[in-house]
């Protein structure tokens, strides 16, 4: 336990080395004898007693005080070290959630676009094939587009695609997810066409 001491015992000590100084007695003229100067050394010593006093005065009171500070950063220390390593670790995770969370909605939001773009495409689509069939188709006929695979690189194609298997190439199973999806897929090693049909009514 760091005791420190008090501004009452202090003032005390400080009273008698006070009382010392007063003490000292002062010579009244130049120092011009060996008399004088025995003296004026005498006096220097006692001078310099006084000072040595109020250092080892000031030492008892500023010793204690800075091991009490040194104790008291190092206890600071300890609580604040394991405690800063947590907060570093919990906003590190935060700042991940939240660029997660940002990744899904630009995520989620790149996918309405894409899904309103491919809507418009679709009525835009229907309006020029039923322009076509009024302009073009003759009379009991009807035309219609259709979404056709087209293989690039068969080494590409996964083996399964959105639970449908496509290796060993299995084209009509290829065809018929490229239709269920109106060629809105991307495959690897696959390009998708868009062919006009005419039929017959």
């Amino acid at each position: 336990m760091i005791t420190i001491p008090s501004t009452d015992s202090a003032d005390k000590m400080l009273a008698r080395i006070a009382a010392k100084a007063e003490a000292i007695p002062s010579l009244k003229r130049a120092v011009s004898s060996a008399k004088d100067e025995a003296a004026a050394i005498d006096i220097v010593r006692q001078i310099k007693l006084v000072y040595a006093l109020l250092e080892e005065e000031k030492e008892k009171v500023i010793t204690p005080i800075r091991k009490a500070l040194d104790y008291l950063y190092e206890r600071q220390r300890a609580i604040r070290q394991p405690l800063e390593k947590r907060e570093k670790e919990l906003l590190k995770s935060l700042a991940a959630y939240s660029q997660r969370l940002l990744a899904k909605a630009e995520a989620k939001a790149e996918k309405e676009i894409a899904k309103r773009k491919v809507t418009d495409a679709e009525i835009v689509e229907d309006i020029q094939e039923a322009q076509v069939q009024a302009i073009e188709a003759p009379s009991g006929t009807r035309t219609r587009w259709e979404y056709v695979p087209v293989v690039e690189s068969t080494e590409k194609i996964p083996a399964y695609f959105d639970g449908v298997e496509l290796r060993p190439l299995h084209e009509p199973a290829l065809r018929k997810l490229v239709a269920s999806r109106k060629g809105d897929v991307t495959i690897p090693g696959v390009r998708i066409e868009r062919v006009r049909k005419l039929s017959v009514r």
